[in-house]
């Protein structure tokens, strides 16, 4: 008998956590398109990229200006700035209606080469806030 509660414990566990992957997901993307996308995948060093956010959702969202640039080291990812070096110059967030998009000119000048990723905070303005990323690369 306790094989069999302990097999229904293990199935169930599976199951939470198959439904937090898909919610997780959903959050992401809806039918596939992504919330945040760069205009490249590897850039040059000196370039600047262009960060895309796209309202996916039925309800609208608010999405931060400031965004966090972090370097994979090999073995976890290293916050490399804690202020956003082209923030302050406009509203602290941007609200986005469904379908409506917000592009960013990032300078990345500074960055040598190397993996990296930029996250930024989107709330869904009826849902908690997440902090979205999108990785590249830096070539010399």
């Amino acid at each position: 008998m306790s094989q069999t509660y302990n097999r229904i414990y293990r199935l169930t566990i599976a199951a939470l956590v198959l439904i937090v992957l898909a919610l997780s997901y959903t959050w992401l993307t809806t039918n596939g398109e992504p919330v945040m996308s760069l205009d490249k995948e590897v850039y040059k060093v000196g370039d600047v990229l262009v960060l895309t956010v796209k309202n996916v959702y039925r309800d609208g969202i608010l999405v931060d200006v400031d965004y966090r640039i972090q370097e994979w080291t090999g073995d976890y990812w290293h916050e490399l700035n804690k202020d956003s070096r082209d923030s302050g110059y406009d509203a602290a967030a941007k609200v986005l209606a469904p379908g409506e998009t917000y592009r960013q000119v990032v300078n990345i000048r500074w960055l040598g080469e190397g993996r990296y990723r930029i996250g930024k905070q989107i709330n869904r303005l009826e849902e908690d806030t997440n902090t979205f990323w999108v990785e590249f690369m830096v070539e010399g």
